[in-house]
């Protein structure tokens, strides 16, 4: 119960940063396109903007998607397990050591 309040938490703040960074960077683009285009309700200028930073965003989210995906992604289950007398890795399916050649239990 306490990882999923944090989970939520962190969520919930990653979110209002991440809000209060695209604010601070909507503004400096808009002036950008201000000095490029003249002024910002140029409607040209305005598509021209709406289109750079929807297509900025959608890379932004599908590069973190891969970064969360990967991190989320489990191990791979081992191929091998330790014998219990002689500590040498053998395969999972085998029935005896071919190190010591003990009897493996099941």
């Amino acid at each position: 119960m306490k990882s999923v309040l944090w989970d939520k938490l962190g969520a919930l703040l990653t979110f209002a940063f991440g809000l209060v960074a695209a604010l601070a960077w909507n503004g400096a683009i808009i002036a950008v396109f201000k000095e490029v285009f003249g002024t910002a309700e140029n409607i040209t200028a305005m598509i021209i903007y709406a289109v750079i930073v929807t297509v900025v965003a959608v890379l932004v989210i599908i590069w973190v998607a891969k970064i969360v995906k990967r991190t989320k992604e489990e191990p791979p289950a081992a191929a091998t397990k330790e014998c219990p007398y002689c500590i040498t890795d053998i395969p999972l399916k085998a029935t005896r050591c071919p190190n010591c050649t003990s009897e493996l239990p099941k």
